[in-house]
């Protein structure tokens, strides 16, 4: 079994940097195998934030953030985000998709997916198509255009036992959205996620990959 990967998330509100980069320091210093800042308010100086946290840290950044094109994304990635995960509503056939698999390789790029049980059928509503898509199937096509990973969001988080070993199955690389339920998140890696993205302030990494060792997962040291 590969090492599963604990990441905590980190929301940036308005540009707002130093609590976040502290939080963030102190999370490499805690077990975390990267950190995902998720930008819930667009605004201020977001190179120069990333800029400090890229060279504050030794671990992986990602950034998710709704991008205005591929100019933002470039921004980005050349201030030191190593992954840019874009919006699932439309990112297929966003041609910013595209460039950051043609420019930088798919390890770089990344979509979030938000998948609803709907009956017996997980559908992923999307912005030009409100009667949704099949979950399992838009994140195969995702990973045909070049997506690298797939950050997985299942409402309920506590039926998503099935739609992860689908994507496993068809070996999708799946970053699983945790709530901060350190069961659910161990089921979900049970079942093939490659790792959890979890609410930072929700136990420490050390903490959290305890609990999933205590489990019998391969974590990451």
């Amino acid at each position: 079994m590969d090492a599963k990967r604990i990441v905590p998330v980190i929301e940036i509100r308005r540009g707002a940097v130093p609590s976040p980069l502290d939080q963030a320091r102190r999370l490499e210093l805690e077990g975390a195998d990267g950190i995902l800042f998720r930008e819930a308010e667009p605004g201020g100086d977001r190179s120069g934030w990333i800029r400090e946290a890229a060279g504050a840290l030794s671990i992986p950044i990602s950034l998710e953030a709704d991008f205005r094109g591929w100019a933002e994304v470039e921004e980005a990635l050349a201030a030191g985000i190593d992954r840019i995960v874009l919006p699932g509503r439309s990112a297929a056939m966003d041609p910013t998709l595209a460039a950051i698999v043609e420019t930088c390789g798919r390890a770089r790029a990344a979509v979030a997916v938000r998948a609803a049980l709907t009956g017996s059928d997980w559908r992923v509503a999307l912005a030009d198509e409100p009667e949704g898509r099949d979950a399992l199937a838009w994140m195969a096509e995702l990973e045909t255009r070049g997506c690298g990973e797939i950050l997985l969001q299942a409402e309920p988080e506590g039926e998503a036992a099935g739609l992860v070993q689908g994507a496993a199955r068809l070996a999708l690389a799946v970053l699983f959205r945790s709530s901060g339920d350190e069961g659910l998140a161990a089921e979900a890696l049970l079942n093939g996620a490659d790792g959890v993205a979890y609410p930072a302030g929700a136990r420490s990494p050390n903490q959290w990959k305890e609990a999933m060792d205590g489990r019998g997962l391969a974590i990451r040291p």
